[in-house]
């Protein structure tokens, strides 16, 4: 049973609250926003964290993953290991927590992501419905994925690692 979805953007690297030029990378997470939406119209508790707000208020994620069923990580290419840390950091932390990857990285990098033991889905392309889709079929446990069907441009695609 999901309880609660934490969607999580992690820093980039060489960044801290402290950067000058924090305000230039920094930007609103669209994407998590949307996928957000779409998982509390289906009735899901979602949180939503941002690294790089989250050191300037002198807290980890760690702070935030008790009653947390899965959590969603998304990341551009210059994410790629902190992404993959911070999977191994979930997973240490409870390894029952649900791991998912999406964003831009991920549908360009799947199979190199694929070989991470923290990483339990991948979502590839965009994410607002299929991450919802996943969510209610594993609140159900009725698991059935697949290699797309769809066309990447038009719909989504999910990827089980298990």
């Amino acid at each position: 049973m999901i309880n609660k979805v934490l969607l999580y953007r992690p820093t980039f690297p060489n960044v801290s609250p402290k950067s000058p030029n924090l305000l230039e990378l920094y930007h609103y997470p669209l994407g998590l926003l949307n996928i957000a939406a779409q998982i509390k119209k289906s009735g899901f508790n979602v949180q939503i964290l941002d690294e790089i707000l989250l050191q300037e208020a002198g807290k980890s994620l760690e702070n935030f993953l008790d009653n947390v069923s899965l959590v969603g990580i998304t990341g551009y290419i210059t994410q790629h290991k902190i992404m993959l840390l911070t999977a191994e950091r979930i997973k240490t932390y409870n390894p029952n927590i649900i791991v998912t990857f999406g964003g831009p990285h991920v549908t360009l990098t799947k199979d190199l992501l694929a070989k991470s033991p923290y990483v339990d889905y991948i979502i590839q392309g965009e994410g607002e419905f299929t991450f919802s889709e996943l969510i209610d079929r594993l609140d159900l446990s009725l698991i059935h994925i697949s290699e797309p069907t769809r066309p990447l441009y038009i719909s989504y695609a999910v990827f089980c690692l298990k």
